[in-house]
């Protein structure tokens, strides 16, 4: 998001991962989109309130969400999550109320005879861990 303010985005990304009772960052910059990003800093998360990074992402651990494969539901485009949420109760191991669930289609766009969706379902506790952390907002 730009704010009305500023002149341009900045091309910095900062990356934010919860390891244990730590927040860990790693800034890049990827002003060019024919070149790797380059790392320009890491460190624990109180230096990374102060950067004025353009994106800012945040990345869960392995164990803190679940990438599964459904087929699709008959359903209109607007209802997959829901659709799916019902679909993928009896795969994962947690009450589907304490899950914020994504999907995507299998092979992008492409249209098949059978579609699947991939359904991305990551535990609330943790994203609510990861951003209170990064906000600075103790649990």
């Amino acid at each position: 998001m730009r704010w009305p303010w500023q002149t341009r985005r900045s091309p910095q990304r900062l990356l934010l991962r919860r390891i244990g009772a730590q927040h860990a960052f790693v800034l890049t910059d990827a002003s060019r989109d024919d070149e790797p990003a380059r790392l320009l800093r890491w460190g624990l998360l109180p230096a990374a309130r102060r950067i004025p990074a353009g994106d800012a992402i945040a990345l869960l651990d392995p164990a803190d969400y679940q990438i599964l494969k459904v087929d699709t539901p008959p359903v209109p485009p607007e209802e997959l999550k829901a659709a799916a949420r019902w679909q993928i109760k009896e795969l994962v191991d947690v009450d589907v109320a304490d899950l914020t669930l994504d999907v995507m289609h299998v092979g992008g766009d492409v249209e098949r005879p059978q579609r699947q969706l991939f359904v991305i379902a990551a535990r609330n506790s943790a994203i609510k861990a990861l951003t209170a952390g990064a906000a600075g907002i103790s649990e």
